[in-house]
């Protein structure tokens, strides 16, 4: 439900109304608009009182404008009368006395209504008959069952096995930022009950996070969160069947979603600041630690995800037909794939040999070890590669390289050097999705189901030219190689 014009949000929560004084009368009366407290942080009761007082306003306004009332009465009018004081109509007496705007709501409302009629009238209404006088309704029974907040704890518990550490903290957040904002709608301190959540609720939910200034890309997979977690309770009984209150308030174009991604997602790097990244002397001073030097150079000559790279296992690092290759598999520990196109074998090229990587495996198998980068955690909520990430933000913004607008340069941007490298060279476009391992995008199902993939060799011979960036590779090999730090020792693999 859209918010009106007149109506605005203060930083409490509280609704307001804003009501323009007519440019004939702003002299007179001395303001241009008047403001005030709904006393509600529930939009539905906000809009019934807007609505109201906008009646009320202008009745006051035309008796202003005919000479009957002053300035000050009109501004008393103001600010007297609540949305609570509507009337219900009104009550006759047996005697003859009419009592008018009378409203009862609650029981300690009819009990000092009846007490002022016996007052008045001598008799009880209730035996009396008091004509236009009737009970006030009774409310209907507040929902009950599991709260919000405890059905997402089971939600997340649910979650476990099944999604990636990084997706349920995701999601998590999406569903108590929507507790904290039915709490803050209801006007409660406690986790309101999950049964009593409505399509309005979401669509206040929604129209709130919007007026915080959060984009439509980024909403549409929190309200995707939303709809699964209506969609489980649904199915656990937690809430009733029937439609997805969640579902259908916010979706988001695919023209809308590239053109966020071209101007808020990964940059490609240029050759001026691949230059100034691989420097030997800045990688040598900037960047501390085997595998925080290993990866960006791993991941300029492959275009694979940095934590594709960082889960690389020693026997991953094979040969096929007597060339070296990558084999990105899901066979192994700690392994997980973005897509089923990310299961690939990717030809080493040869700057990467030059730079010493079999000879690193080498060393790593004759201590024991198992992992590519055994010195990683593989349980980290991103991801193994999380910690080198940072390590490489940090020395970016050190040496200033830096995205165009409000775009990113990272490891992510590593992918999108390379697939526009091989892109400029004319490297067909299947050839460079299975090089990188991208969900291949002009192949029917059929035909990515009963194909081969290109044999490594032919990828070499194709791709690699693509990938020669020119870098002082004698220079950089040594910064690779085993530090005086850091002792091979033969130890469990952390996970």
């Amino acid at each position: 439900m859209r918010v009106p014009h007149y109506l605005t949000r203060g930083p409490s929560g509280l609704f307001y109304v804003r009501f323009r004084v007519p440019g004939d009368l702003r002299d007179a009366v001395g303001l241009k608009v008047i403001k005030r407290s709904t006393g509600t942080t529930c939009q539905r009761s906000a809009l019934a009182c807007a609505l109201v007082w906008q009646a009320r306003y202008a009745a006051a306004l035309d008796a202003f404008r005919r000479g009957g009332m002053d300035v000050k009465k009109l501004l008393e009018s103001f600010k007297d009368k609540e949305l609570r004081e509507l009337t219900l109509g009104t009550v006759r007496l047996p005697n003859g006395v009419e009592l008018r705007g009378v409203e009862i709501k609650t029981a300690q409302d009819q009990q000092l209504f009846r007490q002022t009629l016996v007052d008045l009238a001598g008799t009880d209404p209730l035996a009396a008959g008091v004509q236009g006088y009737m009970a006030p309704p009774v409310p209907p029974p507040a929902p009950t069952g599991v709260s919000l907040d405890e059905a997402r704890r089971k939600y997340q518990a649910s979650l476990k096995g099944r999604n990636k550490d990084k997706t349920i903290t995701q999601k998590e957040g999406a569903l108590r930022d929507l507790d904290a904002f039915m709490r803050r709608l209801r006007g409660v301190r406690t986790s309101v009950p999950l049964a009593s959540l409505t399509r309005t609720d979401f669509a206040d939910w929604l129209a709130a996070q919007r007026a915080d200034g959060l984009f439509d890309t980024y909403l549409v997979n929190r309200f995707s969160c939303g709809r699964d977690f209506i969609r489980w309770a649904q199915g656990a009984g937690y809430f009733p069947q029937g439609d997805n209150p969640a579902a259908g308030h916010i979706t988001a174009s695919k023209k809308l979603k590239k053109q966020r991604a071209k101007t808020h997602g990964s940059q490609p790097y240029t050759a001026a600041q691949l230059a100034r990244v691989f420097d030997p002397v800045n990688y040598a001073e900037g960047l501390r630690g085997e595998a925080s030097r290993w990866l960006p150079l791993l991941l300029l000559y492959t275009g694979a995800r940095s934590n594709e790279i960082a889960r690389l296992e020693l026997a991953d690092l094979e040969e096929v037909d007597g060339l070296p290759v990558l084999n990105f598999t899901l066979v192994g520990e700690d392994k997980s794939f973005k897509t089923e196109a990310s299961e690939r074998c990717t030809p080493v090229h040869p700057d990467l040999m030059a730079l010493g990587l079999w000879e690193r495996a080498a060393r790593l198998r004759a201590a024991g070890e198992t992992k590519l980068f055994p010195e990683l955690t593989f349980d980290a909520k991103n991801g193994p590669a999380g910690r080198t990430q940072h390590a490489f933000s940090r020395y970016l913004a050190k040496l200033g390289v830096k995205a165009r607008g409000e775009g990113r340069l990272g490891h992510h941007s590593f992918r999108d050097t390379v697939i526009g490298a091989m892109k400029a060279a004319r490297v067909p476009r299947e050839m460079r999705e299975e090089y990188t391992g991208h969900e291949l995008s002009e192949r029917h199902d059929h035909a990515a189901a009963y194909e081969e993939n290109f044999p490594p060799a032919e990828l070499a011979v194709v791709c690699h030219p693509a990938l020669s960036w020119g870098l002082n590779l004698e220079a950089l090999r040594p910064l690779l190689a085993e530090t005086e730090s850091r002792r091979l020792v033969k130890r469990p693999a952390r996970k």
